[in-house]
């Protein structure tokens, strides 16, 4: 069955799986009428797409209370979807990850003939580290048994990168250590859109990542760096344009106290852009993107975009450590501009 005949149905929970799909589908000379999406976490969607978040939710809600009739309604729902999305015809699905609920569902629909992931950030890099849930054996049992209840196609133990499954068809790929061992791994890097020189004032695009959420990083550290990076590198800029990630619940507070700090020394217009703003999509040559240890600074720089990290320069923080452990590419301080080549 020849792929330019298929639907290709990217589940996208970033810009940067958007991007890295659609360099996929032009290396694949897809046609557009063969390309569709469903987004989460208020990503656009891509194609002919919708944002099925409600659905999401509502599914993982079913599941984790035990509700057989709204799980099956959910999952009705979400069928119902792709059935608008792919004419009710055989798809190939592009996947973060296979343990999201709504992901397994997708990959388990009858008329999907096939499934590749696509590079979304560091796991990538080390996927062969990132591979089952480190859930208890009760845990576990009881995932069992709620899957078994609402006749779910979730498993608590299936592999984060499920290569197994007779459906599994490779990756999508754009650095050189996405992936690196599996098989079927295509890189699409070539088809990858690079920041374009503009007439527009330079932006610098402050982006905050979740160290200081999930990596023991205290939110006074890792503020008291970034004030300080924001205000050495401000001065060449026309506008900063700041995004924090979309798990910072005191996102607003967090800001407020930011923004005290940076307005006692630079007077150059500030704003915060909602979580659906692709930054990917908006920068440009002149931008430049200050980090401490996004995956979106490391791959500005890696298609050649500026960028400055300051993630030297919290404290607490081990990029050292982090690298050895996997949670990092090896090549992060010479992307991050931290370290030369040499």
């Amino acid at each position: 069955m020849n792929e330019d005949r298929l639907y290709h149905l990217c589940v996208i929970q970033s810009p940067l799986i958007s991007a890295v799909f659609e360099a996929g589908m032009r290396a694949a000379a897809i046609p557009e009428k063969w390309i569709c999406s469903i987004s989460r976490r208020s990503v656009e969607p891509i194609g002919n797409g919708v944002c099925l978040d409600q659905i999401s939710n509502m599914l993982e809600k079913a599941f984790k209370s035990w509700d057989r009739l709204l799980y099956a309604k959910c999952k009705e729902d979400l069928f119902r979807e792709i059935g608008f999305l792919t004419r009710d015809q055989p798809f190939i699905a592009y996947i973060p990850h296979t343990q999201l609920l709504m992901t397994q569902e997708i990959i388990s629909h009858p008329w999907c003939i096939g499934y590749r992931f696509v590079e979304e950030g560091f796991t990538s890099m080390a996927w062969a580290t990132h591979q089952g849930l480190r859930i208890s054996k009760i845990k576990c049992f009881l995932s069992y048994l709620r899957a078994l209840l609402t006749e779910s196609n979730y498993r608590s133990g299936r592999d984060m990168f499920d290569l197994k499954n007779d459906r599994f068809r490779g990756a999508l790929a754009i650095t050189p250590a996405a992936f690196s061992g599996m098989e079927q791994v295509v890189n699409v890097s070539s088809c990858m859109k690079k920041p374009v020189d503009s007439d527009q004032p330079a932006r610098l695009f402050v982006i905050l990542d979740t160290c200081y959420l999930h990596r023991g990083i205290l939110w006074q550290d890792y503020e008291e760096a970034l004030s300080i990076a924001v205000v050495k590198e401000a001065g060449e800029y026309a506008e900063i344009i700041i995004k924090f990630h979309f798990v910072d619940t005191d996102s607003s507070s967090h800001y407020d106290s930011l923004l005290g700090k940076i307005r006692k020394n630079i007077r150059i217009p500030i704003r915060v852009v909602s979580r659906s703003y692709s930054v990917e999509k908006e920068l440009n040559a002149n931008d430049c993107v200050l980090f401490a240890v996004s995956s979106l600074g490391y791959y500005t720089a890696f298609f050649g975009g500026k960028v400055k990290c300051f993630a030297d320069k919290i404290q607490g923080i081990s990029l050292k450590a982090w690298i050895q452990k996997g949670a990092l590419p090896k090549d992060f301080r010479v992307m991050a501009g931290l370290a030369s080549n040499a």
